[in-house]
Parts: structure tokens; C-alpha cells; sequence
């Protein structure tokens, strides 16, 4: 399986939103937002989501934590 152009434009999307919200460059609404933009609407994708963005803040946090 090949990832196409379409396919690969809506992971590096999300993966900024993960990052953006990591770095708390937006906050939960606009995360949240953005997923439904992307087709992202039941409760349970956007709970996943939002728990991989919880990571990568604690992981950014901790990294320029002092």
C-alpha cells in the first residue's frame, strides 16, 4: 500500500496539531477543532487523539522543565 499525497497532507496535519498542542502553541478547543476539520468527530477518536497530544505536552514540558 502506497500513501498518497491526500494521505500523507492529513498526517503531517495532525501531526502538527499534535505538535502545535505539545509546544501549547493552541490550546484543547482549537486541537479539538482542527481534528473535526479533519473528519475527526466521535468522542472516542478525538479522546485518542487528545491523549497523544497530553504525551507529547508532558514530554515537552519535562524537556524544558528548569
Amino acid at each position: 500500500m502506497t500513501i498518497n499525497s491526500a494521505d500523507e497532507l492529513y498526517t503531517e496535519t495532525i501531526d502538527k496539531l499534535v505538535s502545535d498542542y505539545g509546544e501549547c502553541k493552541i490550546d484543547t478547543d482549537a486541537y479539538v477543532k482542527g481534528l473535526q476539520s479533519l473528519g475527526i468527530t466521535t468522542i472516542y477518536e478525538i479522546h485518542d487523539y487528545i491523549e497523544k497530544a497530553e504525551e507529547a505536552r508532558y514530554e515537552y514540558k519535562m524537556d524544558h522543565a528548569g
